[in-house]
């Protein structure tokens, strides 16, 4: 199933929660895209972002040396532990439908960081 979709995507991001569990468990799905990127040129394209970050902990900042190691690139922005991310999901809404600007934005800091790594792939189709 993995490979599968692996197969049909042209971007993969991984979620990763500061945890060296979360880190290990990446290492398959990381096997599956790298494998999958030698045959085909590089694609999909694939990187890593960190959620649930508790803000001033190290192990915020930790994670990403860690991921280094599967050598695909790890998004700048990280989304921190807050509650309006299940709060609003839990109500049907997103958070730029709530009253927090930190999260919307690192939301937004996110989305500009994902379009800027598909850009080259966008050009390529247009």
């Amino acid at each position: 199933m993995i490979a599968a979709c692996i197969k049909v995507s042209d971007f993969v991001l991984i979620p990763v929660q500061p945890s060296p569990y979360d880190i290990w468990a990446a290492s398959d799905l990381v096997d599956f895209i790298k494998a999958r990127q030698d045959v085909t040129d590089g694609s999909p394209r694939a990187g890593f972002v960190v959620s649930r970050v508790v803000e001033g902990t190290r192990l915020g900042s930790d994670v990403r040396t860690a991921l280094d190691d599967y050598v695909l690139p790890v998004c700048e922005t990280m989304i921190t532990q807050r509650q309006v991310y299940p709060q609003t999901a839990s109500e049907g809404l997103t958070v730029f439908d709530a009253d927090n600007a930190k999260a919307r934005a690192e939301t937004t800091a996110l989305s500009d960081e994902i379009l800027a790594m598909l850009a080259p792939a966008i050009r390529e189709v247009a």
